[in-house]
């Protein structure tokens, strides 16, 4: 019999007797201990790699016995066959080493299906009712070209080793302090276990520990509420059904740091029903290009906004005792090739505008799990940066948290990963098993110590947040998904925004409502798309929301004649950009669309036109229709919460969290992703282009977003922080408590707002500041604090807010940290970037 390695792939700790091939788990104390099973040929363990196989070119009936080395209850068994596998084969228990029992006699067996990059999926067969065992056997009946075993897991378990553990370990202690259980932990695990909680498993998955009585942690995605993968996740989650919220850019619109905390709670219930321990999310990169396909998953331009959003998300999800992940970390500003684009970003341009969304959340929000990025920064691959993960995130920010790495291509080289900062390599560990064994060959002591040091804060955050210590459904949760709706609607009614409205709005009953657009735009339109979708239930379209408004008043046609676009009082045109994860895409809408709204506009005077999109576009028809609004993603309420704007029920108050600007070449980052002089919008390389990395310059520094398009005075169709309402209102009166600020002394600052319509509605006081005198370039005006604000028809509130020091400060390259100069600082507070009500000035000294 001649074993093989797959793919010239190295071969490891093999060992066959004739037909006879055994695979025996290593004990605790790392050595081949005497078999329990009679007459076998005990060898080390499958090595957790996912790039070791063991492969037979023979055909017929071949053995694959593993030896438990101690009596265990089997639950499942999961085999992944590569290309190679048997036409037929068994699987049997023993429980004395002598009889043979078989618990699966597979029929008509099939490879496992593609799971596309991720791999293949396994074979599982389940153990009903459980089985006591201390031996397995796979019998291979039949095989034409012999058989290939990629992976092989007893009770979802890889590695598995079933040495007992005492019932009075400290790691097994619940009241214990989190450091001693780690520290307990690492002394009894085997280097296979080690190296097996370097990596996920299974795609979604922590690995487990089932001696010790840990069962693997669920992983899922993303800001706006449970990715769900049944396919993945089998059926480990005892949910079918998930809320789809609002995106995070619609989030970010409604400027309610408390909606934040509400929705993050909600989802963080939602991950307790489904057994999920980790939630991948929020995604908190800044939005530099309106072109970024995922801009939709993030919060927008400006950092402060961004960091008062996350840190509330972050709470409301950690809340309810599930690890909240923060990521790209850092500069993930695009899907342009994105796994190879390297980030040149200015120390300075780092420090102000890249880094305090996720400073905030690690010193504000307490977030226990960081992802790193695709991308390179300033030639070093983000997920095995040691300046990054460990000087900045560890140093720097004081993080104590756990480090991930984005899935497949997140990191690059193995031999920098040990010592680097980063402490899973997800999906899967991709070889890096293989280069530790080599390390431990050669400095087995020192290399167990950095292996421990990997390893450590994933445990000691899964210790913290109690997620080994709780079964991982809890079904009780599921009596909160009702509120779950009522909590996704309200966040959708304040994040729409209203950005013109030359009296066509709000729409009454008895007009005649004309819907039109593409279709997908009307009825599918609550989620971009990739990691970030949320598929929902119960979705409220568009139609179906306005016909629960305006009854049979409402028609929708694709493609209206002429007369019937004639003879509506109202038209709404609904369009969609189509944003997803993997691809950034045109600032232009398709020019068929633009001659489309034209068209309309040039037959009835009252066209309206509803974006669902995450990020700004080209509005070459602004001037031809009567209003605008700005609808993101909304999440599976997107219909009902339209409606309920569009028709007073609620008055509009979103403000958009990003610039619009008139022309993509305007842009900061305008020919970003030039190729050989062509645009390209993906994230994988053209064939033709052969370069390790391609450089992405930061050249606009920190002038991003609003920052740039006052500097460079160049007109935007609409400002960063805009959004009309129904009604009018008047910001006035703004004052400080003292007119003095120093690092030990903040200050109040006070406005008064005052609703002068005839409506109930919201407004958004937003508090910028402006360095009257610097050694440095500054930004004319950024903003530093904000507050929305309900009001009836005539009341007046005073709104206040905290100014530190540090709101003054920009990042000193000199010194390496934050730097006031004394002076006279100017305080702005307007309804938008660009619309300052009332100022005063305060001395920093």
């Amino acid at each position: 019999m001649r074993f093989a390695s797959v793919q010239h792939r190295s071969l490891r700790y093999i060992a066959a007797v004739a037909t006879f091939l055994t695979i025996q788990t290593a004990r605790a104390t790392e050595t081949t201990a005497t078999s329990s099973l009679p007459g076998s040929n005990p060898m080390a363990a499958l090595d957790s790699d996912s790039l070791t196989s063991w492969s037979s070119e023979q055909t017929g009936k071949q053995e694959i016995t593993v030896d438990l080395s101690h009596p265990w209850p089997i639950r499942s068994v999961e085999i992944e066959w590569g290309t190679n596998h048997p036409s037929d084969y068994t699987v049997q228990l023993t429980a004395d080493g002598k009889t043979w029992n078989p618990v699966a006699h597979p029929v008509d067996f099939k490879p496992p299906e593609s799971e596309g990059w991720f791999g293949f999926k396994f074979t599982v067969h389940k153990v009903d009712p459980v089985v006591t065992a201390i031996g397995l056997r796979i019998q291979c009946l039949e095989s034409t070209n012999g058989f290939e075993l990629i992976n092989l897991r007893i009770n979802g378990q890889h590695p598995f080793c079933y040495e007992p553990v005492p019932s009075d370990a400290v790691c097994r202690n619940k009241t214990a302090a989190p450091e001693a259980r780690v520290q307990d932990l690492l002394k009894r695990m085997t280097i296979r276990e080690k190296i097996g909680m370097t990596g996920g498993f299974n795609y979604f998955f922590f690995s487990g520990l089932e001696r010790f009585g840990f069962a693997p942690v669920l992983l899922n995605d993303a800001t706006s509420g449970l990715n769900l993968r049944p396919d993945i996740e089998r059926e480990y989650s005892s949910i079918t059904k998930s809320t789809s919220f609002p995106l995070a850019s619609a989030l970010a619109a409604t400027w309610q740091p408390e909606l934040a905390f509400e929705m993050g709670k909600a989802i963080g219930e939602e991950c307790r029903a489904a057994g999920t321990g980790v939630l991948l999310g929020p995604g908190i990169n800044i939005y530099r290009t309106s072109t970024c396909g995922r801009n939709f998953e993030y919060m927008g331009e400006d950092p402060y906004l961004t960091s008062r959003m996350a840190v509330e998300h972050i709470k409301g999800v950690q809340s309810q005792r599930v690890i909240a992940t923060v990521k790209h970390f850092v500069a993930n500003n695009n899907e342009f090739v994105r796994t190879r684009a390297n980030s040149l970003i200015d120390e300075r341009t780092l420090h102000e505008i890249y880094l305090p969304a996720f400073a905030a959340a690690v010193q504000e929000g307490n977030v226990r799990a960081v992802m790193s990025s695709y991308n390179w920064l300033n030639g070093e691959k983000c997920g095995e940066s040691k300046a990054l993960l460990t000087g900045i995130l560890r140093g720097e920010l004081g993080y104590t948290g756990m480090v991930m790495s984005d899935w497949g291509d997140g990191t690059d080289d193995m031999t920098k990963i040990l010592g680097s900062g980063q402490n899973s390599i997800m999906p899967g560990i991709k070889g890096f098993g293989q280069h530790v064994r080599a390390l431990l060959a050669q400095d087995p002591s020192g290399t167990e110590k950095q292996l421990d040091a990997m390893i450590a804060p994933t445990l000691r955050v899964l210790f913290e947040m109690g997620t080994w210590d709780r079964p991982a459904a809890d079904p009780a949760f599921m009596s909160t998904f009702a509120g779950h709706k009522t909590t996704a609607r309200t966040i959708a009614e304040s994040a729409i925004t209203l950005l013109k409205n030359d009296q066509v709005l709000p729409l009454v009953q008895g007009q005649k409502i004309l819907i039109t657009g593409n279709l997908s735009a009307i009825t599918n339109a609550s989620s971009g798309g990739g990691s970030g979708y949320v598929k929902g239930y119960d979705h409220i379209n568009f139609y179906d929301g306005l016909r629960a408004v305006f009854g049979n008043d409402v028609t929708m046609e694709e493609n209206p004649s002429g007369e019937t676009v004639k003879k509506a009082d109202r038209i709404l045109y609904f369009l969609t950009m189509g944003d997803r994860e993997g691809a950034d895409r045109s600032f232009d809408l398709p020019e068929q669309i633009n001659q489309r709204i034209q068209a309309l506009a040039a037959q009835n005077s009252s066209v309206i036109v509803v974006a669902s999109t995450g990020t700004g576009f080209g509005m070459p028809w602004l001037d031809s229709v009567k209003g605008l609004v700005h609808g993101y993603y909304l999440g599976q309420e997107y219909g009902a919460a339209m409606a309920n704007v569009l028709s007073a029920k609620v008055t509009p108050s979103g403000k958009l969290p990003f610039t619009i600007e008139k022309f993509f070449a305007d842009s900061p980052a305008y020919n970003y992703n030039l190729l050989d002089g062509t645009p390209w919008w993906f994230t994988k390389f053209p064939t033709n282009i052969a370069a390790r990395t391609v450089d992405v310059p930061y050249s606009e520094g920190v002038f991003v977003g609003y920052r740039w398009y006052e500097a460079k005075q160049r007109p935007v169709n609409f400002p960063f922080g805009f959004g009309l309402s129904y009604t009018t209102f008047t910001i006035s009166n703004l004052q400080v408590s003292s007119e003095n600020i120093t690092r030990k002394k903040p200050v109040t600052v006070s406005v008064t707002v005052q609703n002068t319509g005839k409506i109930p509605g919201a407004e958004v006081v937003q508090l910028y500041v402006h360095d009257e005198q610097s050694s440095v370039e500054r930004p004319y005006r950024e903003l530093k604090g904000f507050k929305k604000v309900f009001l009836q028809p005539g009341e007046r509130k005073t709104v206040t807010m905290t100014l530190d020091w540090k709101a003054l400060a920009f990042w000193d390259i000199t010194t390496h940290d934050w730097l006031v100069e004394p002076g006279t600082f100017t305080l702005l507070a307007g309804n938008s970037s660009r619309n300052v009500q009332c100022q005063t000035r305060i001395n920093c000294k």
